[in-house]
């Protein structure tokens, strides 16, 4: 995609298991990389007790992929109900804005698999646990611009361990902005706020 649109060099931006996409593209091709942006990576160093406790299950399901992906493969395969991601965001942002109860709700159901898998297939949904499991890469070596947006809330990473991670990256930054996991969803004006303005500053 870079080499078709002409560019040489790009601004990567990735969050949670997109972040860690990133980093591993940024460690592979540096000479592509103008800068990057992480929203919320689940870098080991700065896991919580809850995401710790979430990759000691990992066994488990590399277990279940591998028999979900052959059942798949001999055609047993369920079939999923049409879902408007569009309106499911809207209504996240409306429980968001709610507050009380009907925030709890939201933060059961975007943690929630028995959702998610409504919407997608076993074996990749499996995948998907396990590549965010999988250790992040240093960023010690990297000498580009980084930016972290880190969660406030410590559902999957501290803070304070998350600003001690970034401390060990020659060019690394680190904004918190007030939210769980998900703050394009949560709290999307914020967090293009604090690019915007990282990028007129850095590049």
């Amino acid at each position: 995609l870079i080499d078709a649109l002409g560019e040489t060099k790009v601004v990567l931006l990735g969050h949670s298991l997109g972040a860690q996409i990133s980093m591993v593209f940024a460690k592979k091709y540096p000479q592509r990389m103008q800068a990057l942006l992480l929203l919320d990576p689940l870098v080991n160093e700065a896991l919580s007790p809850k995401a710790i406790d979430m990759r000691r299950r990992v066994p488990c399901l590399t277990f279940f992929e591998r028999l979900f992906r052959f059942t798949e493969a001999i055609g047993l395969k369920r079939t999923l109900k049409p879902y408007s991601l569009r309106q499911h965001d809207r209504k996240a942002r409306a429980m968001i804005r709610a507050g009380g109860a009907a925030l709890e709700a939201f933060l059961k159901e975007y943690s929630s698999p028995v959702v998610d898998l409504k919407h997608i297939h076993c074996a990749p949904y499996l995948r998907d646990l396990m590549e965010v499991a999988r250790p992040s890469p240093s960023l010690s070596d990297l000498e580009i611009p980084v930016l972290v947006i880190a969660s406030s809330a410590g559902t999957y990473t501290m803070p304070d361990l998350m600003a001690e991670w970034v401390e060990r990256i020659p060019k690394g930054e680190v904004r918190a902005v007030k939210c769980y996991h998900w703050p394009m969803t949560e709290c999307p004006q914020e967090v293009s706020r604090v690019i915007v303005e990282w990028i007129k500053k850095t590049l």
